[in-house]
C-alpha cells in the first residue's frame, strides 16, 4: 500500500539528478550496493538522463492521450540512481510529467524503501526502476509497470536462457534503446494512461 508518507518523502526528477551528482562527488551512488562499477553505472546514468532530456519527443498519440486526462494522479519511480534502464525510462517520464498537468512524477530509492518495494516484485525479484501510478486523492494504485518495455523484456529473457555474460547482456540492452528511440516506453505507457480515462 501507498501512504501519504512515501508521497511525502518522494522527491521529483530536479532532486534525484542532483542527490545522483551529489553522491557522486563523494565517489558513491544511491541503494546499498557500494562498488567503483556501480558507481561509474551512476555516472553514466546521469549523461544519459541529460541528453535523453534534451532529445526524447513525445509523439502525437502520447500527446492526444495525456491532454484527455482529467483527474491526477502519481507515477510513483522506485529505483536506483546506477539503474541502466531507470536511466532510459526517466526521462521520458519527466517530459510525460511536463506535459500533463494532471500526473506528477515522484521517485523513491529502492533500499531505502524496501517494504514498499517488496509489494511490486517481478517475478519475485526486486527489478527497477518500478513505475506504480496512483490516483491522488485515495492512494488507489492504478497499475504498475516496469522494469523495461515487455519487447525488450522478452528478448532479454531470451539471452539470460542462453546464459550470455553480464556485459553481453548490458550491450544488447543498451542497443536495444538506442535503436528503439523511446518509442516502445512511450507506447506501452500511453495504453496504462488511456485506462485512466
Amino acid at each position: 500500500m501507498i501512504t501519504r508518507e512515501h508521497i511525502k518523502k518522494a522527491i521529483h526528477f530536479p532532486e534525484f539528478l542532483l542527490l545522483n551528482q551529489s553522491l557522486l562527488l563523494e565517489g558513491k551512488t544511491t541503494g546499498l550496493t557500494q562498488t567503483e562499477e556501480y558507481v561509474e553505472f551512476g555516472r553514466l546514468n546521469i549523461a544519459r538522463m541529460q541528453r535523453l532530456m534534451k532529445t526524447v519527443v513525445l509523439n502525437g498519440e502520447l500527446n492526444d492521450v495525456l491532454s484527455r486526462l482529467s483527474i491526477p494522479h502519481t507515477l510513483m519511480i522506485i529505483t536506483e540512481g546506477w539503474c541502466g534502464d531507470s536511466a532510459q525510462i526517466v526521462p521520458v517520464l519527466e517530459h510525460i510529467r511536463l506535459a500533463c498537468p494532471y500526473l506528477d512524477v515522484v521517485f523513491l530509492i529502492r533500499d531505502e524503501n524496501p517494504q514498499l518495494m517488496d509489494q511490486f516484485l517481478t517475478k519475485g525479484a526486486r527489478s527497477i526502476p518500478k513505475v506504480v501510478c496512483v490516483e491522488q486523492t485515495s492512494l488507489e494504485v492504478k497499475w504498475e509497470w516496469g522494469p523495461r518495455p515487455s519487447e525488450l523484456q522478452t528478448a532479454v529473457n531470451a539471452l539470460l536462457a542462453q546464459q550470455v555474460t553480464h556485459a553481453e547482456k548490458s550491450l544488447f540492452v543498451q542497443n536495444w534503446y538506442n535503436q528503439n528511440k523511446t518509442q516502445a516506453i512511450q507506447s506501452e505507457i500511453m495504453r496504462l494512461v488511456q485506462t485512466l480515462l
